[in-house]
């Protein structure tokens, strides 16, 4: 039985996963930290000081839409996909790759 081979991901995919694993480990840092505790975010090209306490919930908020992001943009992928082998087999398009 052969396998299907797993197509890779698009570039836009890649960058946010990066980025959601980059908030996952700062989230995973900063627990057990005093919430009074100083801490530096960058926003906007700036570095702004505030609290750790201050810092932990927009991580949060911000890794859960990105992994959201993530979710829609891969069920988007998997129904263009599908999309494209059905119009495929409808017109007979055979791909040939080459090395």
């Amino acid at each position: 039985m052969a396998e299907e081979k797993q197509k890779p991901q698009p570039r836009v995919n890649q960058d946010i996963e990066s980025q959601s694993e980059e908030h996952k480990l700062v989230i995973e840092t900063l627990e057990g930290v005093d919430e009074s505790r100083k801490c530096f975010r960058m926003v906007g090209g700036v570095l702004v000081e505030k609290t750790v306490g201050d810092v932990k919930p927009v991580l949060k908020t911000n890794h859960e839409g990105l992994q959201n992001v993530l979710k829609k943009l891969e069920q988007e992928y998997k129904s263009k996909d599908k999309e494209m082998q059905d119009w495929q087999k409808k017109h007979n398009v055979q791909v040939v790759r080459t090395n």
